[in-house]
This record gives C-alpha cells, sequence and structure tokens, in this order.
C-alpha cells in the first residue's frame, strides 16, 4: 500500500491500516496580556484533532462514544461531562460529546468537543477540539465551523 503524507510518499504493508491522525493549532499569542485565558503553561494551545476509528458494525457513533468516555473518566482528573447529543455533518449520522478536565501535572481545566461521524458501517472520523474552559463556549463556536465545513465523499 502506497501512502502519501504531505510531501513524503511510502510504501507499507498491505495488511496494515491507516491511522493517521491531523492536528492544527492555533497561533501562539504574541501578547499574553491581550488573551490572559491562554497562558496556561509550557506550550498549550487551542487545537483541534482529526482520525479515523474502525468499530464493529452497528456500534454507531453515540455507542463509541460512551466507550470512550467511560474509560477518560477513570483515567482524567476531575473529569466532568458538560453536554451530548446526537448530530449530522456532512449528511452523515453524528454524535457529539463536551467535556471538561483538569490538565496532568498542571492546575488547568480544559475543556473537549468530540465529534463521532458514522462515514461507514465500522468506520467513524472522530474530531476533538481542545481549548481553556475559561473560554470553551467561544471556541466551542469555531469548532463547530469547522465541523460544518466537512465534506466526505461518499
Amino acid at each position: 500500500m502506497r501512502v502519501a503524507i504531505g510531501s513524503l510518499s511510502i510504501d507499507l504493508p498491505d495488511t496494515w491500516s491507516d491511522r493517521t491522525v491531523h492536528t492544527f493549532v492555533a497561533p501562539r499569542v504574541i501578547d499574553p496580556r491581550q488573551s490572559p485565558h491562554l497562558r496556561l503553561g509550557s506550550g498549550f494551545r487551542e487545537n483541534v484533532a482529526f482520525s479515523r476509528e474502525r468499530i464493529r458494525p452497528g456500534l454507531g457513533p453515540q455507542k463509541f462514544l460512551s466507550q470512550q468516555m467511560a474509560e477518560l473518566k477513570t483515567r482524567l482528573t476531575g473529569f466532568r461531562m458538560l453536554n451530548e447529543e446526537p448530530c449530522t455533518y456532512g449528511g452523515f449520522e453524528a454524535y457529539s460529546v463536551s467535556y471538561q478536565f483538569i490538565l496532568r501535572g498542571q492546575r488547568v481545566e480544559v475543556c473537549q468537543m468530540r465529534v463521532a461521524i458514522l462515514t461507514r458501517p465500522n468506520e467513524v472520523m472522530l474530531f476533538t477540539g481542545t481549548s481553556a474552559a475559561s473560554v470553551f463556549e467561544s471556541k466551542k463556536q469555531n469548532f463547530e465551523k469547522v465541523l460544518q465545513s466537512i465534506e466526505i465523499p461518499a
């Protein structure tokens, strides 16, 4: 299997699967006084990540995220579920959850919006948007804009 990654192209065994994660980060804060909510410690910036996950046929995005949330509750300090709801993106069935936790090793409250979009009976496209809890509601609007722009080929 030939895989192109930007300007790089590699050959992988045909039995391997593509588990690429794409991560996009907000710009560095030039003047922290203008954005004090971004002074969260070494290198933290708002970000979004996309990946694909294989699932059992029939599992669906809600059950998939419920399993992930059960795991995160046991691993993240101060985990608190904020919202969960069914939705659609690009005409595909999806499920969205938002939750808050304390960033490991720091006293920073972070929120994430995670959306699983069912693109095939056995695959979800997973989106995770992360921001400081103090600005999550405004950043959530930006995350929604990104999600609304998704085009998934049939």
